[in-house]
């Protein structure tokens, strides 16, 4: 989605306005939730990706973005998302990029 011709607020409004009339709109949760990350907000974006694995409890790209938003305060939950996005769907760059920041891993 265009962020609205960079405007990241009105984009921000437009999303959780969609949201709020579609609870369950997938797409539209994990749109926001990565605006919300882009700009530095990841409590409200891992709510975002929460919301879509009360859902899709099996959306890799999900599971790969709570992890990222959770390696430095809750590690080992990190681990355990980042490995099950691992097994549906192991060739992603992006989940190899989590699994290569979660503290520990290599230790």
């Amino acid at each position: 989605m265009t962020q609205l011709g960079g405007d990241r607020n009105g984009a921000g409004t437009v999303l959780s306005g969609w949201i709020k009339t579609h609870p369950r709109d997938v797409s539209v949760l994990m749109e926001y939730g990565n605006l919300l990350l882009q700009g530095g907000n990841e409590t409200g974006a891992r709510k975002q990706f929460e919301q879509v694995l009360k859902l899709q409890p099996y959306n890799a790209a999900a599971l790969n973005n709570v992890a990222w938003t959770l390696q430095k305060s809750d590690p080992a939950r990190a681990m355990k998302l980042i490995s099950q996005a691992a097994k549906i769907s192991p060739r992603p760059g992006e989940i190899l990029d989590t699994l290569a920041w979660i503290p520990g891993l290599f230790r």
